[in-house]
């Protein structure tokens, strides 16, 4: 029973692609859209794709490393502390930690309430005219101006849904564990190092990969700053030039679908296999377990 209940994912999958496959070419033959046709040109929107891929990539690592402290600071909120009136109260360690405490967590915290509260849409216009403007015409090792723009954009965006997403990790870790670490000697910064930090990051492995994902769809709004990404080369090659929009829209889908559910599936494999057994999943009882 547990072997079959760990092989019915796969063969869930299996038959999805199946099924996709089939209808792909059953519509094919009944008209909607040329399978020639498709098969000739799709090749052609690999270099749009690594494209995206790689502006994806880059933004995603990069925010990464913005998102992390940002998600630290919301994870551990300044906190007023009473004075006892038997316990000594230093004031000269508590003054310079609030006052460098409380700006920081207002602005981690208003970061991420602008980022998810206006469309990426508006953000990417905003950067590309503040770069435009600035520097009307970049071009640095190579790439010009819609490039960076696109590059700073997708980073700004990401950055803070990456915190957000750490935030929830960070916080999920339980606090007998820190207590525990605590008690044993271990100051702040290492108990976050040693504890929460590679629990709070396994947390978010699925989290973050679907960002991932969610980033490299909404890269397709670089489109309209005349990036040549997946979008731009469906639209402009495929739909506009050679008159071919439903062909276009079905390629760019193929793409999608091709990369998305791929590292989906790699991630959440190697997810599963790097688990910590009873961390943020339930442990199935008795005879499912394998």
């Amino acid at each position: 029973m547990g072997a079959t209940v760990l092989r019915s994912p796969a063969v869930g999958i299996g038959a999805g692609v199946a099924i996709s496959v089939l209808l792909f070419f059953a519509l094919g033959e009944l008209g909607f859209y040329s399978l020639p046709f498709i098969l000739q040109y799709l090749p052609t929107g690999v270099g749009p794709a690594e494209a995206s891929l790689e502006l994806t990539t880059l933004s995603f690592l990069i925010g990464f490393g913005l998102a992390l402290p940002l998600g630290v600071i919301r994870a551990y909120p300044p906190r007023i502390v009473r004075k006892h009136p038997n316990v000594p109260h230093r004031a000269a360690d508590s003054l310079p930690k609030k006052l460098l405490a409380w700006p920081l967590y207002g602005f981690a915290t208003a970061y991420v309430a602008v980022i998810r509260g206006t469309p990426f849409l508006v953000q990417v216009f905003l950067v590309y005219y503040a770069v435009i403007f600035a520097y009307p015409r970049l071009m640095l090792f190579g790439l010009s101006a819609p490039f960076w723009a696109g590059l700073l954009a997708l980073t700004i965006n990401t950055t803070g849904y990456q915190a957000e997403a750490l935030r929830g990790g960070f916080q999920s870790v339980e606090g007998s564990q820190i207590e525990a670490a605590r008690a044993i000697g271990m100051t702040k910064f290492q108990t976050f190092w040693s504890v929460t930090f590679p629990q709070g990051i396994r947390l978010v492995t699925l989290p973050l990969t679907n960002e991932w994902i969610s980033n490299f769809k909404t890269s397709a709004i670089l489109s309209y700053i005349a990036f040549a990404e997946l979008f731009f080369w469906s639209r402009t090659y495929i739909a506009y030039q050679l008159a071919r929009p439903i062909e276009a829209f079905v390629m760019i889908a193929i793409f999608y679908l091709v990369i998305n559910v791929t590292l989906s599936r790699v991630v959440c494999y190697v997810e599963a296999r790097r688990r910590i057994p009873g961390l943020g999943t339930q442990i199935m009882p008795g005879p499912h377990r394998v």
